[in-house]
């Protein structure tokens, strides 16, 4: 509500337990609901946004996080997330306090009048997800434990 109507479209998406109730209370005509996609639409989705938002108040690491920089976008994430280890501040994005709906709005505004900084932003945030191989996250777990032992 505290954006411009005619330049922002929020589009959400997701997956599991929805609470309707609760989404009825805000949906207008600037907000979309979209919910179980499957891999390609969400990945379509995310391909045509600007930014990607993970305002969690809880959400350990989260891999959607490194989905949508792997996909080109610029985060808005909060401290309770992945974003702390993903993100440096103002190059992929922004990691944000919890509960901080005023920083959202900054960031979003920002964004809307920057609009033309938002593709380097995703290139440097596809860059920075590169580095987070599979194969980096087995290794990890491995040598955490192996640590353990010792």
């Amino acid at each position: 509500a505290q954006l411009p109507q005619e330049s922002t479209e929020l589009i959400l998406c997701g997956r599991g337990f929805i609470d309707y109730n609760l989404l009825n209370a805000y949906t207008s005509s600037s907000i979309i609901l979209k919910f179980n996609l499957d891999n390609t639409a969400l990945l379509a989705e995310m391909h045509n946004a600007d930014v990607f938002i993970l305002p969690s108040l809880s959400e350990g690491f989260g891999h959607v996080i490194l989905e949508a920089m792997a996909a080109g976008l610029p985060i808005i994430a909060t401290t309770n997330t992945s974003a702390p280890d993903l993100i440096t501040e103002g190059n992929e994005g922004w990691v944000i306090p919890t509960r901080n709906t005023s920083a959202i709005v900054e960031r979003l505004k920002w964004c809307i009048e920057n609009k033309n900084v938002l593709f380097d932003m995703g290139m440097n945030a596809a860059a920075t997800a590169k580095q987070f191989t599979w194969e980096k996250f087995r290794a990890g777990i491995v040598s955490f434990y192996e640590n353990q032992i010792h």
